[in-house]
């Protein structure tokens, strides 16, 4: 599938759903740090999170953290600040922000399980390739960006 969520293959059922291929940036369950930003989630939104949801809070958090950082508000300064620090949370691990303004997140083909498969409600993908962020996206030097067009002239 080209864009389906947690909630969507919720909404489905496995049954419906099994088998299914989709990509994603997140999954609640890829390591300690995911599962426990997902309990903290799923206590006040009552659902799994997507990997909409989940890169909507860190980059709110990114680019709180280059706030504080920058004692400033003011977006040159601000965006200076959060291509300085790493991008590093549930969802990243020290990746930076690229001159063209891109996260380069690893990206996740997964399948979605059988009913005998999945030990628990959210338990519904497996992880059955990884791609480095360098891989997944397009590379720096082939962007038609005018942030990148400018810093090459």
């Amino acid at each position: 599938a080209l864009l389906m969520f947690i909630t969507d293959v919720l909404a489905l059922g496995l049954d419906a759903a099994q088998g299914l291929f989709v990509t994603n940036s997140f999954y609640w369950d890829l390591n300690q740090d995911t599962r426990a930003w997902t309990q903290r989630f799923i206590a006040r939104k009552n659902q799994f999170p997507t990997m909409n949801q989940a890169a909507t809070y860190a980059c709110l958090r990114h680019y709180l953290r280059a706030v504080q950082n920058a004692g400033s508000t003011e977006a040159p300064v601000v965006a200076g600040a959060m291509h300085a620090l790493p991008v590093s949370d549930m969802y990243n691990k020290d990746v930076r922000i690229r001159e063209d303004g891109r996260v380069l997140s690893t990206m996740y083909l997964m399948q979605v399980k059988t009913l005998s498969e999945s030990a628990s409600r959210g338990d519904v993908y497996r992880t059955v390739s990884t791609t480095p962020g360098d891989d997944a996206f397009r590379p720096l030097a082939d962007s038609d960006c005018p942030l990148v067009k400018r810093q090459r002239t």
